[in-house]
């Protein structure tokens, strides 16, 4: 019996997109400043180490996700291509004490690109 391959059809299984598991990448301090290019569906991390308040600029195109058990700020998840920052600020600790240190307030934009 002979076999014709040139008509032979291969199905190979690929599950959709948001079957798929990435492995959430992690945004440091150090890392922060040159920007986080994702893909729609993908997450990361974001540990800047310390007391930050975070702020999405487009909440349509990247959401919190919520606390995360391996960095400080959490998980955030690209939902729409396009661009967006995350805004962060954090105040040094001698801003906490009586009186308060001038030291300023450490400001920091993180650019984030998402990819349909």
């Amino acid at each position: 019996m002979h076999l014709d391959t040139s008509t032979l059809a291969v199905s190979i299984f690929r599950p959709p997109r948001s079957l798929r598991t990435q492995a959430s990448k992690i945004i440091t301090l150090e890392k922060a400043e040159s920007g986080v290019t994702l893909r729609v569906g993908e997450t990361f991390d974001l540990d800047l180490e310390g007391a930050w308040k975070i702020r999405i600029g487009d909440a349509t195109t990247l959401r919190f996700m919520g606390a995360s058990k391996k960095t400080a700020q959490g998980a955030f998840q690209a939902c729409a291509s396009g661009r967006t920052k995350l805004y962060a600020t954090s105040d040094p600790s001698c801003r906490q004490t009586s009186p308060p240190g001038m030291q300023p307030t450490l400001y920091l934009e993180i650019p984030i690109h998402i990819l349909p």
